[in-house]
């Protein structure tokens, strides 16, 4: 059986971006680098001095970027349509029922 999935590679550990199922404790595995895309910036109006600045702003999210206790977010857009919307006494869309069933407290009444 062979089981393939994506991840990277950075400063000598492999971070999978998914974690393969259905896998015994422990399996050999074959690791293929593949090539780094290059991205043409000038070709994007993006000059050496605006790549560098860039660069320099968009350091200061890696380590939250990269944190795994943030990947609960990775699937956000799941998360969001397992929000079911329910109305409330008074019509409003203002209550959701979570698909295990648990409803939020409607905002505008009293609970009712």
């Amino acid at each position: 059986m062979l089981t393939s999935v994506t991840g990277l590679y950075r400063n000598g550990q492999i971070t999978l971006t998914e974690q393969p199922s259905n896998l015994p404790a422990e399996a050999h595995v074959i690791v293929t680098f593949l090539a780094t895309p290059v991205i043409d910036l000038a070709a994007r109006g993006i000059d050496h001095a605006q790549a560098a600045d860039l660069r320099a702003r968009l350091q200061t999210f890696a380590a939250a970027w990269d944190n795994p206790a943030l990947d609960i977010y990775n699937d956000y857009d799941s998360a969001k349509a397992a929000l079911l919307p329910r109305r409330c006494h008074l019509g409003r869309l203002s209550q959701f029922r979570f698909t295990d069933g648990e409803v939020a407290p409607c905002i505008d009444c009293s609970g009712g």
